[in-house]
């Protein structure tokens, strides 16, 4: 009868090593997801910001004083001129726009994510990720308020929200946030 006892109780034991093993896994798993969609969310936004420093800081350059610097400015686009390289003397133009791309589930809701396009003279060279969530660009005035007339701008305010590539309904990074406020000299 002991010896019987004895194998019921290594078996507990066993079992409830490998349970405790088992739960060790699953949240080394999740950990390692966890840090995996970090660091490809922060490549995505490093990338994202390099090419939207590159023109925002540049709104204007070589456009001719006088001569509009905006053609579009809207929720979902923003189109101006700026001059890409010293080369070519005529400035080109450069458009953002809203793409809408698929529905997410995050905490219990279907949210709408969409990709940012970056298009040159008509020929789409860049886009973010298919999984923003916000995407905002203000024309604003010294003081920071945002301004009616686009020819009244003196700033460019620019800011993003991104979700994650992997484990959106857990892990703790949600959502990532990016803002930038830009004074470009030829506005």
């Amino acid at each position: 009868m002991q010896f019987l006892l004895d194998n019921i109780a290594a078996t507990m034991l066993g079992g409830t090593v490998l349970m405790i093993l088992a739960v060790s896994q699953f949240s080394a798993n999740d950990a390692v997801i966890d840090q995996t969609s970090y660091y490809a969310t922060r490549s995505q936004i490093i990338n994202m910001t390099e090419m939207i420093e590159a023109d925002f800081k540049n709104i204007g350059l070589g456009v001719t004083p006088g001569t509009p610097i905006f053609n579009e400015v809207s929720g979902d686009a923003i189109e101006f001129l700026r001059l890409l390289n010293n080369t070519d003397p005529v400035p080109s133009v450069i458009r953002y726009q809203k793409v809408p791309t698929d529905t997410l589930e995050l905490d219990g809701e279907q949210v709408p994510v969409f990709r940012v396009e970056r298009l040159v003279n008509g020929v789409m060279v860049g886009h973010t990720p298919d999984r923003m969530r916000e995407w905002v660009v203000e024309l604003r005035n010294v003081e920071g308020d945002p301004v009616v007339n686009v020819e009244d701008a003196e700033t460019v305010h620019v800011r993003f929200l991104l979700v994650p590539p992997f484990n959106e309904d857990k892990g703790y990074i949600r959502q990532a946030h990016w803002t930038r406020t830009y004074a470009p000299p030829n506005l």
